[in-house]
């Protein structure tokens, strides 16, 4: 499948993190820009093992992002990496996805996907189906754009 917005969207992300000075952030800025990025680094194993499943043949996968919310789970990722490493987990979770999502065949693009999102509080806010290459597309055009927006509010609260 075509990979060029997911591309884009991921390039745009990694450049609005590498911005984030985490010793110039106040408190409050440094919790919120800690835990997009490990919410991001937790989100995208669960879209890597559902491309997985996609390239195996499955007919349906589920996407449920609870454990990307999880306090503990966001926790642990912020105390076992510095700010490089959690940029370089997400480069690194990207180039898998984007490598996954490269080899799915156009013709699996319908593969129905069940979505069980989260918010950052835990409240459902999506629950569903869509299908793999509608959820890729809201990847590419809206969460990582928002999240990249974000992160550039939080580096630059005057832009």
């Amino acid at each position: 499948m075509n990979t060029d917005r997911l591309v884009a969207a991921y390039d745009d992300l990694l450049t609005a993190a590498a911005l984030l000075d985490p010793t110039s952030l106040g408190s409050s800025q440094q919790d919120e820009a800690e835990w997009i990025i490990a919410h991001l680094i937790l989100s995208d194993p669960i879209l890597i093992a559902a491309a997985d499943h996609v390239l195996a043949g499955a007919d349906t996968v589920v996407v449920n992002n609870r454990h990307t919310i999880n306090n503990d789970a966001v926790a642990a990722v912020l105390a076992s990496l510095s700010h490089n490493d959690r940029i370089q987990a997400i480069n690194h979770n990207a180039s898998k996805l984007i490598d996954r999502h490269r080899r799915i065949p156009d013709t699996a693009a319908t593969t129905t996907v069940q979505l069980l999102i989260h918010d950052r509080y835990g409240q459902p806010t999506r629950q569903g189906t869509t299908t793999w290459a509608e959820l890729l597309t809201a990847r590419a055009d809206q969460h990582l754009p928002g999240h990249a927006h974000s992160l550039r509010r939080i580096a630059d609260p005057r832009s």
